[in-house]
This record gives structure tokens, C-alpha cells and sequence, in this order.
């Protein structure tokens, strides 16, 4: 839809049964707005509480990794939850059932059994109810939890909560006991096992909805060593008059291992009720990871001893999701994590939205919106064919920021582009010393854009020793780069010469020089240092047609430095020069391609828009007609006398496009070196 002008984004779908509207920047759900989008995040309408200052809105804040991808949201509202009073009360049993563990075999009525000595109190710790009750939260407690630990120590009164790192918990509650502890021994220690079963047995499916298939064997391969330590560590010991029972937390990461924070708070003085309100041990408490915290009450003494009221109170921190994903944006749900009932983000590798749980069985497509097309994490692969492919004739349609996402995003499905122009701008990156550089002074580097760093590139497909007086020469010009083979596998050099390109830089004119001999390009020494084998016509034709080479010695290896070639060629800008080499490359067979034809064609299809210069005879002559063949370095380094090979290397820097017809070979039967004739052609 159109208004005055603008665009407006009118779309619908369904969530677990909810139908979502999007009207612009706004999202509704059941005709109630969820969220609207702002530059940093999203903004949420929020009910208004004493505790969050009475605002209507809150601003999530969406933190993003350098391609994008959403890791942290972190939001400005204030958010506590007060969980009910575990009063064991009729009235509120049921309730209290669904968030603690409760066994109504320990529950004692204090009307029809009194405790000797126990006081009468409410059922309030100061802070009410969840659902507040004034009324009942005034009336006295006539309900008690009796733990006895004789013969393996007892466990109640357990609740799991899913916590994210800087939480903090605040627990409540009353014990009382009126007999000191006697006949106490090691027999009554409290097992490892009742910690695990009380943390998975705790009601409210906490564990279940985001851990299903965990047993008491995996948290005790995560956490048992630690679970006994903790059982064992600043413990009243059995001789202590004191009974040993506890009101206790611990926590633990999202796998389950131990959160490395636990403590315990002993019951009071006998015939004395013991209120833990303010009491230290047990408030304040800063959850240490994401995960979960387990309260529950202990008693391992063979002595009753009583619990009443125990609540706990929840205060989020700004953390209330972070999310971490495998290479192609499959999140790796065992280290993310979101606050339990905050509204979920959508938005999140390389910051799309995921089409998550859209249908109303709570199944969705899982798939990543990138605007031209889907993507799919799981396998790393668009669900549609690239409308550019075209242009990118090395990668299957199908692939992904050319299979690799770390250096790589699409920003709208239609073209990868290299993360730097897609990063944080207020980033700092370093630089070839080190040093901290702005992500301003990063594209002033490269260029982006019309203005990019130009580089041109020869590369000597020869040893060492055969070129000195060329990389001597291009030494000291800031524009050319000098590489060579390592025993005749230029792929390091192609993919040097691709990731310049892929950072942002131009690359304007390439230069390799290979040997040759009649009819065939010399390649060596893939296997040993004396050993080399050719490259003939009919193998690059195949290639260029199929992809393969054929029955050939060899074939890998001359896949590799076919497939090296054409990555260099696919690099150079537009209008740029591929100037290839090698003695005797126009020589051919007659009624057969010469290995500079096929080249050529090979060249021009891997990218028709740079121009392609092949020598036809020998690759530079002397003064003798061609009798002797001079490798294109030292022809250089004896042009250098005269500045003619610096003329050229200059002149190649800032080349105007002259036709592809003259640039093709150098003239027929005519004895002035190939480099001469370049050179001439580019004065042109």
C-alpha cells in the first residue's frame, strides 16, 4: 500500500494461535500492539507499576556483532516478579502447587496438631501475595512443612527458576524447630540425588520447556562432584546441638554444571521462630550465569523441624535475551538465552527476522527474511536461485555468502558483500601495525566505493632466482605487488589477489608470466623440485565447458591452477587487464586452438568486462628475431636501463580502455618484444 507518497508495509500472520499484524513499523497481536522498530531496538508498551517508575513504554536495545547478528538484548524496564507465599494453606494450595514441591504428606495442621511452643504469625513475609490478597495475607498461618531427616536426610518446599546473569534473589520464609539435635550421624547426610530430583521435580515445567529428555544421570555427569562438595562445605556438623536443616540455593549454567554460587542459611534457635526476612545469607543474591537457580528447604538431623511461608522474589536485570549461532545463523540453543515471559526477538542473525513458531500448531518455516529471498540456517543455503548469479558464475545460486559467513554478508539476499562495509561504524579495528584505527579512517584505507585503493599484481609463475631484477623494479612502486608461486600452485596468490578485492579494493591490472613450450603451458613443480608437466588447449576447453579435466596425469592439480586462474580473472574491476604469458602460447597445430585462444576464451568468461592481453609467439623477444625466449621478468630488469619497463608498470596503474581486438596478441612476424608492443598499445 501507497500513501502521499510513501511506502507502508501491511502484512498478517499467525504465533501459537495469535494473529499478528505488521502496519509499518508496527506490530500487533490480537489487535494489540506488541512493538515498533527504532534505530537501536524496538520500544514495547509496558503496564505501568509502582516498581517500574509508571512507565508505558520500554526501549530494547539490540546488540550487534560486527556482521550484524543480534547477541544481546537488553532492555531500560524494570521488571520483578513476587512468586506466591508457600502458605500450605487449603485456599491456596493448588496454587502454591504449580511452583513448589509439595508433598501433602508433610503438610502438619497446627489447629488440630499444634507444635509446642510455635508462635502464632501470618501468612505475609512483609510483601504480600501473588495475586494479592490482603485479607488472607492478614490471617494467621494454621498450616506447617515438617522435615525430619532421619535415615537420608529430606527435601520440600523446592522451586526452579530460570535466571539471566546479574539477576537477583531475594528468599523469604520461617522455620521453628523445639527439640535440639540428638542420635545425629553421617547416616542422615542429605544424598546427591535428592538435590538432582528435587531440581527436575519441581512443578511449572521451567526445566521442561526448554531442556526435554534431561535426567538425573546428565545433571550428575555435569554437577554431582560439585553438589557434594557444596553438601558438605560450611555445614553444621552432627554433634551441633543445632538441627541441620537449611533453607539453601544453588545454581546452574544452561547445561547444568554448577554456577560456582550456592549457599545455606541454618534454622535459629530452638523454640524461637525463625524469620529469614532481611536476613543476608538469602537476599541480594546476583545470579553469577544464565540458567537456572534451585531454592528448597533441607533437613538432615533426625529431629521435626518446620517451614512455613517460604517465597521468593525475581529482579531481572537489563539482560533479558542472548543468543549465539553457528556459522550460517543456526542458533545454538544450548548457550542462548531469554528471560523468562519477555517478548521474544525475532530479529536476529545478521539482524533479519526469523520466521519462528508462525503457525498455530507452534511449528514455523525457521527461516531467515533477507527481503529477495529465504534463507535457511540449518543447511546454509537460499530456498531461492540468486537474481545476480550471473555475476558470480564460480558459486552456485544456491550458496550463502560464498560459503563463508564470517567474512561475508548479504545485506538484502542479492549480492554477499564483504562485513567490513556492512560493520559497526563506531567500531575500532586494527591495522597492519596494530594500531587502533577508526572504522572512518578503515574506508578512507580502502576506499570504498569510487573511491577505492587500486592495486595492480604480477605474479611470476617461475622460481625465484628467474625474476630478481623484476621484483627488484616493482619494489619500490606502492602500486604494484610482487608475487610467486610456490612450486607452481599459484592459488595462494589468487586468493591474496580475491581478498583484497573482497575488502574492498580495486584490482586494476594483473600480470602472470608463466614458462611455456610448443603448444603448451609449462606447470611445476606441484610433485618434486625437478618435475613438471603441461597444460595443453583441450584440457582448458574441457574445464571452461564441464568443470572437469579428463583422463589426465594429474588432474587434480591442474584443476587447481585452472580454477586459481579463473578466480583472478573473476577479481579484476571492470576495465581492467589480465595480461597473461608464456613462451610460444600462440603456437598451435594447424586446424587446432592455440593454447593463447583458449586461454583467451577462458579468461573472458570467467568476467567479460576486463581486457585480456596474450602474447601470440614467443613471450619477449631480444634483438635476435625470436630466436632466444626472455622470461617477461628479466626482460624487465633489461628494459629498466632505458625506463621502458617502468613506463609500462607506471602506465599500466592508469590505463584507458583501448579495444580487446589489439590487446588480443602482439602483431604477427614482427620482432619487437611483446612488452614494447604493450607498451606502444597503451600509449594508444
Amino acid at each position: 500500500m501507497r500513501r502521499n507518497g510513501c511506502s507502508i508495509i501491511i502484512s498478517c500472520w499467525q504465533h501459537n494461535k495469535s494473529l499478528y499484524n505488521q502496519i509499518g513499523n508496527y506490530v500487533y497481536g490480537n489487535n494489540v500492539l506488541q512493538f515498533f522498530g527504532q534505530e537501536e531496538g524496538r520500544i514495547r508498551p509496558v503496564t505501568p507499576t509502582a516498581y517500574n517508575n509508571n512507565n508505558d513504554f520500554a526501549f530494547d536495545y539490540f546488540v550487534k556483532d560486527h556482521l550484524g547478528n543480534t547477541r544481546v538484548v537488553l532492555t531500560d524496564e524494570q521488571r520483578q516478579h513476587i512468586y506466591p507465599v508457600a502458605s500450605l494453606e487449603d485456599a491456596k494450595l493448588t496454587t502454591e502447587e504449580s511452583y513448589y514441591t509439595i508433598d501433602n504428606s508433610k503438610i502438619r495442621d497446627i489447629t488440630a496438631n499444634p507444635v509446642s511452643g510455635l508462635p502464632t504469625y501470618t501468612n505475609d513475609n512483609g510483601i504480600g501475595d501473588n495475586p494479592v490478597d490482603a485479607t488472607f495475607s492478614a490471617t494467621n498461618s494454621n498450616k506447617v512443612y515438617k522435615l525430619n531427616g532421619s535415615g537420608g536426610g529430606q527435601t520440600g518446599l523446592g522451586i526452579t527458576l530460570h535466571v539471566m546473569a546479574g539477576d537477583v534473589i531475594d528468599i523469604f520464609g520461617k522455620s521453628y524447630y523445639n527439640q535440639n539435635n540428638t542420635g545425629d550421624n553421617s547416616s542422615n547426610n542429605l544424598p546427591v540425588d535428592a538435590i538432582i530430583g528435587g531440581l527436575l521435580g519441581t512443578p511449572g515445567g521451567v526445566l521442561a520447556s526448554s531442556h526435554t529428555g534431561v535426567t538425573d544421570a546428565i545433571v550428575s555427569a555435569a554437577s554431582g562432584s560439585d553438589i557434594s562438595s557444596f553438601l558438605t562445605t560450611s555445614r553444621l556438623p552432627t554433634t551441633s546441638m543445632v538441627p541441620r536443616a537449611y533453607i539453601n540455593y544453588i545454581f546452574f549454567d544452561e547445561q547444568f554444571n554448577y554456577a560456582g554460587v550456592a549457599n545455606a542459611r541454618s534454622v535459629g534457635t530452638n523454640g524461637v521462630l525463625q524469620d529469614y526476612t532481611g536476613e543476608t545469607v538469602l537476599h541480594g543474591i546476583e545470579a553469577p550465569k544464565n540458567g537456572y537457580v534451585y531454592v528448597y528447604c533441607s533437613n538432615e538431623s533426625p529431629v521435626d523441624v518446620f517451614f512455613d511461608n517460604i517465597q521468593v522474589v525475581h529482579t531481572h536485570s537489563p539482560l533479558t535475551e542472548e543468543t549465539h549461532y553457528y556459522p550460517f545463523g543456526l542458533t545454538m540453543a544450548g548457550i542462548s538465552s531469554k528471560a523468562a515471559s519477555s517478548l521474544e526477538n525475532k530479529y536476529k542473525y545478521n539482524g533479519k527476522e526469523l520466521q519462528h513458531q508462525e503457525f498455530s500448531d507452534g511449528s514455523g518455516l525457521e527461516l531467515y527474511d533477507y527481503g529477495a529471498r529465504m534463507m535457511d540456517p540449518q543447511v546454509g543455503r537460499w530456498w531461492g536461485i540468486d537474481v545476480m548469479a550471473e555475476s558470480m558464475t564460480r558459486f552456485t545460486p544456491y550458496n550463502f555468502a560464498f560459503n563463508n559467513p564470517m567474512v561475508y554478508v548479504d545485506p538484502d539476499g542479492m549480492k554477499p558483500v564483504w562485513n567490513g562495509q556492512y560493520g559497526d561504524q563506531s567500531a575500532y579495528y586494527d591495522d597492519e601495525t596494530g594500531e587502533s584505527v577508526s572504522w572512518d579512517n578503515v574506508q578512507s584505507y580502502y576506499g570504498f566505493g569510487s573511491g577505492a585503493k587500486e592495486k595492480n599484481y604480477v605474479i611470476m609463475n617461475k622460481l625465484p632466482w628467474e625474476t630478481p631484477d623484476l621484483k627488484l623494479m616493482l619494489d619500490g612502486n606502492d602500486n604494484w605487488t610482487f608475487l610467486i608461486s610456490e612450486n607452481g600452485d599459484i592459488s595462494k596468490a589468487a586468493e591474496t589477489i580475491n581478498n583484497y578485492s573482497l575488502q574492498g579494493g580495486i584490482v586494476k591490472n594483473v600480470v602472470l608470466d608463466s614458462h611455456g613450450n610448443w603448444g603448451y603451458m609449462t606447470v611445476g613443480r606441484f610433485i618434486e623440485e625437478t618435475y613438471s608437466f603441461g597444460i595443453y588447449p583441450q584440457y582448458v576447453d574441457r574445464f571452461a565447458s564441464t568443470g572437469l579435466i579428463g583422463d589426465v596425469r594429474h588432474p587434480d592439480l591442474i584443476t587447481k591452477y585452472l580454477d586459481a586462474l579463473y578466480l583472478i580473472a573473476s577479481t579484476i574491476a571492470e576495465k581492467g587487464n589480465f595480461i597473461f604469458t608464456a613462451c610460444n602460447a600462440g603456437y598451435s597445430e594447424e586446424g587446432k586452438k592455440s593454447l593463447a585462444m583458449s586461454l583467451y576464451d577462458f579468461f573472458k568468461c570467467a568476467n567479460p568486462e576486463i581486457n585480456v592481453l596474450m602474447n601470440r609467439d614467443e613471450s619477449f623477444t631480444n634483438s635476435n628475431n625470436g630466436a632466444n625466449s626472455v622470461p617477461f621478468g628479466r626482460q624487465l630488469g633489461i628494459l629498466r636501463n632505458n625506463n621502458l619497463g617502468w613506463a609500462v608498470a607506471n602506465k599500466l596503474s592508469n590505463v584507458a580502455r583501448v579495444s580487446s581486438g589489439n590487446l588480443q596478441f602482439n602483431k604477427s612476424g614482427n620482432p619487437i618484444s611483446f612488452i614494447g608492443d604493450l607498451y606502444q598499445l597503451l600509449n594508444h
